[in-house]
């Protein structure tokens, strides 16, 4: 079954609900009043009432469909247990659209999130500076071990030179 069509069958039937409700309400009130005036004509005040009633009766089938379309259990009836068919996990956020906590808390946790997100971007920076340096530091290791590897050779051949025969300094220069 489609959202759209979940949202209709879920006003439907908490329309009916809340129609049933006011019935059993408005019976309850006709039979009050005839006790206490058999004859009575409608006024203003009736009016109003009717009209207080549609409003009512308007909103609270909008409530009790939201709260159907939003919860998974049961609808309860008396004592009769209709499975819900018109739940879906879309229509949850619809549940806590007006609660001004949840706006205050979500609006706190979005100015958390930018401030957390400016303090990585800037450990990001600190991180690529640190690569820059980093990437020479290595560059003149490398230069200073290779100037270290070439005078470790000239010094063994030095030995070499010193221990084998012939003359030292002559053996030297024509070696370089």
């Amino acid at each position: 079954m489609s959202k759209a069509q979940r949202r209709f069958w879920s006003i439907f039937i908490s329309f009916i609900l809340v129609l049933m409700i006011f019935l059993g309400i408005s019976e309850m009130y006709v039979t009050i009043h005839k006790w206490i005036k058999p004859s009575h004509d409608v006024t203003a005040l009736r009016v109003g009432l009717v009209l207080g009633l549609i409003i009512t009766i308007l909103v609270s089938t909008h409530s009790l469909a939201k709260i159907i379309r939003t919860n998974p259990n049961a609808v309860s009836i008396g004592t009769t247990n209709i499975p819900n068919f018109m739940y879906h996990s879309d229509f949850v956020e619809e549940r806590n659209l007006a609660d001004s906590k949840l706006i205050n808390k979500n609006r706190d946790l979005k100015g958390k999130i930018s401030k957390q997100e400016e303090y990585i971007d800037e450990l990001i920076n600190e991180l690529e500076v640190k690569d820059i340096e980093l990437g020479e530091v290595a560059y003149i290791s490398d230069i200073f071990i290779r100037h270290h590897k070439n005078a470790s050779r000239l010094v063994r051949s030095l030995i070499q030179m010193k221990i084998g025969s012939g003359s030292f300094v002559t053996m030297f220069w024509m070696s370089v």
